[in-house]
């Protein structure tokens, strides 16, 4: 008898594993299962038992079936496990042979790339051999056209047909390009050499032709339409023998020019300066009727002649000027620089600058603003406001200050003369003041005095004149003699014309500091008298043409910074002149306040000496009240109606009056 097989229970972890995966309602497969739990389920009593035989049988039954399941499974699972070993063989024996066909395709595509190398390797070699055949045949070609180019342009050259030769060089030229890799073989090296020959024969040729021609127009040589061609040419093999012909142009047109106007002929003085600048608009249209059709429009000739006669005439001035200074005058020089700026202004608007970029001769310092000779309009009491300012052309011109610079130099002779009319202007408004002081009545009101007006008139006129000839150390110097001018104006005019107290005033210092110290002696000096009303006016119309003369110094002084060069502008000042004025208003406010003090005086002491001890009644009115009223109302009126047209100083007088009485 088989020995039984010990019975070994699953763990409880294993149990509820399979449980999950194989879930049942059986309470006999529940991983928590209880036998004596499960007994007493089936017997919960005695009278239970008797069913026990049945549950026995039940119970045998199914473990019958469980061993039959079991048998069964087993049966199965031993004839699975032959069918999976059959099949393994099978797939085994497969994949050899798949393994087997594999090796022999990839034997065969060893060969084949091995054959495709091959076939790669004679195409590379035939694809190397066509280009280079092709790289051959395309140099032979340009060479064979460079070779029978040169020939071609030879006849062409001797022929002097131009229009075909301009062509055909762009074509070799083209063709040189393409042979720059063989360069360094002798025989493309030998045919560049030719080719350039030929070209430096012909840029000869062509010079010559034009020298024939124009020199000696009589003789038979090229057609006008053949010399127009052969520009064509020079524009191709370069620009030296272009610009060796632009010289020669150049040169030629204005040989007439130097031999009628070099420094030692009696025409070349600036008396006859207009006489150049009509030479050249004349020889200007003349050289384009006979010859401006030749030329390219790109040469530029007639520019370029300008600016070469521009270049003669400056340097011929400037020899001449230095030779004969003594002769120059003022109004010499406007004229002279007057006409040169209008004829500078007339070829920058004709030429375009197409030549300024080849220039050197120029420098930045020349190229100022040009100005004509009236370039703004005021009022005529202010004669520095509200002016238009030119402004600077975007793409300046080599025709500016192309001449006219010459004379920058000389421009003082043109202050100097201004100085000495300012001096006789001055004579002339000392000679004035005095007279108007002398007058014993006042004809009519006079809110500021003429010779002010007509003194910052002359100033307009002549910066007018001095900015149109320059912008330079010439202002500076006028800027200087203005400021002289206001200082004797200050002192012998506006100074000068003040009422007189007391033993009289020594000569004025013209600097502020001293204008004060003087006016304090003034009243200092003797017994302070009454001034007349013809007095009052006369000081009431200094303080107010002191005003005008004060605000048009400070536009003075901007214009003058407006005209001259920005590097210089800062050496221009009139603070000082501006501050003598300023002081001479406050001495004319002194003045009027001292006049209407010593009016009241008298009453002022006549109540200081009063005994007031004695006073036993009080009234409305006293005598020196009374007194000082009346003064005050009969001496504000005139200061009033006089400052009308200054009411600052006005109401500056109205302030001061009751500190001092």
């Amino acid at each position: 008898m088989e020995k039984e097989t010990e019975w070994v229970a699953p763990s409880t972890s294993l149990s509820r594993a399979l449980f999950k995966i194989c879930p049942s309602d059986d309470p006999l497969d529940h991983p928590d299962f209880n036998e004596v739990d499960y007994i007493n389920k089936l017997f919960p009593n005695e009278q239970s038992l008797t069913s026990i035989d049945d549950i026995i049988n039940n119970v045998k039954s199914r473990i019958s079936n469980v061993d039959e399941e079991i048998r069964t499974s087993l049966h199965q699972q031993n004839a699975s496990a032959k069918e999976g070993q059959e099949a393994l063989i099978e797939s085994q024996r497969a994949i050899q042979q798949l393994f087997n066909k594999i090796k022999v395709i990839k034997s065969l595509a060893e060969e084949s790339e091995s054959n495709v190398c091959e076939i790669t390797r004679d195409i590379k070699q035939l694809d190397c051999a066509k280009r280079n055949l092709t790289s051959a045949i395309t140099t032979l070609n340009h060479l064979h056209m460079f070779v029978d180019g040169i020939e071609s342009l030879q006849h062409f050259a001797k022929k002097r047909q131009y229009s075909e030769t301009a062509n055909l060089i762009e074509g070799i030229s083209n063709v040189v390009l393409h042979l720059q890799t063989f360069k360094e073989v002798p025989h493309i090296q030998g045919f560049v050499t030719q080719f350039q020959s030929v070209q430096e024969s012909l840029g000869k040729q062509i010079l010559q032709d034009f020298k024939e021609s124009l020199e000696n127009p009589s003789r038979t040589g090229p057609s006008m339409n053949e010399l127009g061609q052969s520009c064509k040419v020079l524009d191709v093999i370069g620009h030296t023998y272009r610009n060796d012909l632009i010289k020669y142009i150049v040169q030629l047109q204005l040989a007439e020019y130097r031999h009628l106007y070099q420094p030692s002929e009696v025409t070349a003085w600036l008396d006859k300066i207009q006489n150049r600048y009509t030479w050249l608009i004349k020889h200007l249209i003349d050289f384009e009727k006979k010859l401006g059709s030749i030329f390219p429009s790109e040469w530029a000739l007639s520019e370029r002649i300008s600016l070469e006669f521009c270049d003669i005439t400056r340097e011929d001035l400037t020899i001449l000027m230095k030779r004969r200074s003594k002769d120059l005058d003022s109004q010499l020089l406007i004229d002279a620089v007057a006409k040169t700026i209008r004829f500078e202004s007339l070829l920058m608007k004709r030429f375009d600058g197409f030549t300024n970029k080849d220039l050197s001769r120029l420098n930045k310092e020349f190229r100022t603003q040009v100005k004509n000779l009236n370039p703004f309009e005021e009022e005529p009491t202010n004669p520095f406001q509200d002016e238009e300012e030119g402004k600077l052309p975007d793409d300046v011109s080599p025709f500016l200050q192309a001449i006219s610079c010459c004379f920058e130099s000389y421009l003082y002779i043109v202050v100097e003369t201004q100085d000495r009319h300012l001096s006789e202007l001055m004579e002339r408004f000392v000679a004035e003041s005095k007279a108007l002081s002398s007058q014993n009545e006042m004809t009519e009101y006079i809110p500021v005095l003429q010779s002010s007006m007509d003194l910052f008139q002359f100033y307009k006129k002549a910066l007018d004149q001095i900015s149109a000839l320059s912008t330079k150390e010439s202002i500076l110097l006028l800027a200087t003699v203005f400021q002289k001018y206001l200082r004797e104006y200050a002192g012998k005019v506006l100074q000068g014309s003040l009422p007189k107290f007391g033993a009289g005033l020594s000569s004025l210092p013209l600097t502020t500091s001293g204008i004060i110290q003087n006016f304090q002696i003034m009243l200092k000096e003797g017994d302070v008298s009454k001034l007349t009303k013809l007095e009052v006016s006369r000081t009431c119309c200094i303080l107010t043409t002191s005003e005008y003369c004060l605000e048009t110094s400070h536009q003075l002084e901007e214009k003058l910074k407006e005209k001259i060069d920005l590097n210089v502008a800062d050496k221009i000042c009139f603070s000082a002149e501006i501050d003598i004025f300023g002081s001479i208003i406050g001495n004319c406010i002194r003045i009027l306040i001292q006049d209407v003090e010593s009016s009241v005086d008298p009453a002022l002491q006549a109540m200081v000496k009063t005994n007031w001890s004695g006073v036993e009644a009080v009234g409305d009115t006293s005598a020196y009240v009374s007194a000082i009223v009346g003064h005050i109302r009969s001496k504000i009126p005139p200061i009033r109606d006089g400052l009308a047209t200054s009411r600052k100083y006005f109401a500056q007088f109205c302030s001061k009056l009751p500190v001092h009485l």
